[in-house]
């Protein structure tokens, strides 16, 4: 009969579902059973954010040709595929203290780094712009003068990498000053940790706050300049909630009047929020020193560039 399944069929959509093996290698075998004062010497001069040269692109891919990125086929399923690049830089993303030999790092055989791209002249100047400042999740500026023309992180690939690598090579700092170090490994960290949320809540409202923001009350800005950070609470399922509010995080206390204009948001944020069945709370404000602990725990960030700040949470 026309939709019941056969037995050789439901036989073969079993196997299908089931691994072809079940046994794995534990990654313990390739930790050394002790790590010598030379690669203990050698492994310390490394942290997160620096540069390594000399390293080719790569992944695993389909036996046949790849519909996803186009590449041809690899001949075994899983096969490692390589971009032909000659070896450029890449940028560590993996934590400092995972990289050396003592502590965290000595059950850490391997490390994870992202190719660094250099931004070519004439490149579209308005997108250069959004990259300078933080605004792209996945090309992070690598502020280091290493040319005259910028360079760019790009976190849509993750490669693991040997330690062994390491050994014998110095490292090649990635940016101009700690602080912009720091924004980049908050930026991977971000990119790691952020929660899933509805897509009105991670799409929609982030781009009208940030229409808002740019269009109103631009004679008296300090109603955003002294805002630190905009987070949400969530009533309900983060994929399906009920109800969210605004919670507005001052680096010193807003007057009346400028809390005013975060609260005449109300009036957009309801109509995005009205098809969705999403009810809109009322904002909450608070200074970096008085904000509940309770508050900011059980809330999430929302990304607004255009608070003038790279990400910091």
């Amino acid at each position: 009969m026309s939709g019941q399944p056969n037995e050789a069929s439901t036989q073969d959509a079993d196997e299908a579902a089931t691994p072809s093996s079940t046994s794995s290698r534990s990654l313990d075998e390739y930790v050394p059973d002790t790590w010598s004062s030379s690669l203990h010497a050698s492994l310390s001069v490394w942290k997160q954010g620096d540069l390594v040269e000399g390293c080719p692109r790569f992944w695993s891919g389909p036996a046949a040709a790849d519909e996803v990125l186009g590449t041809l086929g690899g001949g075994l399923e899983w096969a490692v595929v390589e971009d032909g690049s000659d070896g450029g830089l890449v940028i560590i993303t993996s934590q400092t203290c995972d990289l050396g030999a003592a502590g965290p790092g000595r059950m850490q055989p391997f490390f994870d780094v992202s190719p660094v791209v250099e931004i070519p002249p004439g490149y579209d100047q308005s997108k250069l712009a959004s990259i300078l400042q933080w605004e792209v999740s996945y090309l992070l500026p690598v502020t280091a003068p290493l040319s005259q023309n910028a360079w760019v992180a790009d976190l849509r690939l993750s490669m693991p990498i040997s330690k062994g690598l390491l050994v014998g090579r110095q490292p090649i700092e990635g940016f101009a000053s700690e602080d912009d170090r720091l924004a980049f490994i908050e930026a991977v960290a971000l990119r790691k940790r952020r929660p899933a949320l509805a897509d009105v809540l991670s799409e929609d409202v982030p781009k009208s706050l940030g229409a808002y923001i740019k269009q109103t009350d631009k004679a008296t800005p300090e109603w955003w300049q002294q805002v630190e950070q905009v987070r949400l609470r969530i009533k309900g399922d983060r994929l399906k909630p009920n109800a969210v509010g605004l919670i507005v995080c001052e680096s010193i206390q807003l007057s009346p009047e400028q809390r005013k204009v975060w609260r005449n948001w109300r009036t957009l944020g309801a109509r995005i929020l009205r098809p969705h069945k999403i009810k809109l709370e009322p904002t909450l404000f608070g200074t970096l020193d008085a904000l509940p602990a309770r508050l900011y725990r059980d809330s999430v960030p929302i990304r607004l560039t255009d608070l003038g700040r790279p990400p910091a949470w």
